[in-house]
């Protein structure tokens, strides 16, 4: 399916995607990804079913009040906290996938780490980082990824019109340069977390 959308997109563009080999070698990506993907799937499908449930692992951070956005999406994450390598994308080896869910309920909010167990010896190292995170830096650490991780990002109307037009084309602006983040980080941080300031604030509480 996304090799469908993104071949529709460069042919009503003009591009030739016949005689690119760029584009050649991002299909080859989206291919490998794709059969990754299916049989993480599959394993995670047959824990569930065998109620397997120890074939999963999570850590959970809960938030005292509802926030007013949720997420729910797969990544594997290139560096950890700390700027060590988890993925390499240049190597033949398969990615490790993790999964994060956040969600408000019941007058609470729940940020849910998930992986299956034999990516443990990576994530779960990932995770302890993120835990014990200052709570300001776990909203900043966030606040900061998730823009460039996914783009199924729901946001509640009464947050997104809190923001101005400005901080609102920052957000999209910085979904869809991760590559210039990406480089940034490399150079100057390392890969590895640093507080930086966004000028939108997904967890901030809005009281009535």
């Amino acid at each position: 399916m996304i090799k469908l959308l993104q071949t529709n997109k460069m042919l009503e563009q003009g591009y030739d995607t016949t005689q690119s080999q760029e584009y050649k070698d991002l299909i080859y990506g989206f291919s490998l990804a794709e059969k990754d993907n299916n049989f993480e799937r599959k394993k995670i499908n047959n824990y569930l079913l065998s109620k397997e449930y120890d074939g999963v692992s999570s850590v959970i951070w809960e938030i005292p009040y509802e926030i007013n956005f949720a997420i729910s999406m797969m990544n594997s994450i290139e560096h950890d906290i700390n700027g060590s390598k988890i993925n390499d994308y240049e190597s033949n080896e398969g990615v490790k996938n993790i999964y994060l869910n956040i969600f408000p309920s019941n007058n609470k909010s729940y940020c849910i780490w998930s992986w299956i167990k034999e990516n443990s010896n990576v994530y779960q190292e990932f995770a302890n980082q993120f835990i014990q995170l200052e709570t300001k830096d776990k909203v900043n650490y966030l606040n900061n990824q998730m823009p460039r991780w996914s783009d199924a990002i729901i946001i509640s109307p009464k947050l997104w019109n809190k923001w101005d037009r400005e901080i609102q084309e920052s957000l999209i602006a910085q979904s869809n340069l991760d590559f210039l983040y990406r480089d940034l980080e490399e150079k100057e941080l390392g890969f590895s977390y640093q507080y930086m300031d966004t000028p939108w604030d997904f967890f901030k509480e809005l009281l009535e």
